[in-house]
């Protein structure tokens, strides 16, 4: 499976895993009708969301991919230079870093 797979596969989990929480919370809790009813338009199957609505699913997906990767370096250690994937994870590896430091400072 293909970084970005697997990124798609962990951003439909979460979408999936929101829908959850928000259904059990409008169902158990008194909140603003206005709210319930823009949590509703995005209750549909992943692969019906905009990509703007699919972006926050694909910025937990990052955060996920990037204690992964903690992970995995921790165990195995560091990449091998030059393999054939090497360039290309990098860069993904950079760019979820970047957003996810985006995120925590609420941009």
């Amino acid at each position: 499976m293909s970084l970005p797979s697997l990124r798609e596969r962990l951003a439909a989990l979460e979408h999936e895993q929101w829908m959850a929480w928000t259904r059990h919370l409008a169902a158990a809790e008194q909140l603003p009708g206005r709210r319930v009813q823009r949590w509703q338009r995005s209750w549909v199957p992943y692969c019906e969301l905009s990509e703007a609505s699919k972006d926050a699913d694909w910025l937990w997906a990052d955060r996920i991919l990037l204690v992964l990767d903690e992970y995995v370096q921790a165990v195995i250690g560091e990449d091998e230079p030059g393999g054939p994937d090497a360039q290309a994870h990098n860069e993904v590896r950079r760019e979820q870093r970047r957003r996810h430091d985006l995120a925590l400072r609420g941009r």
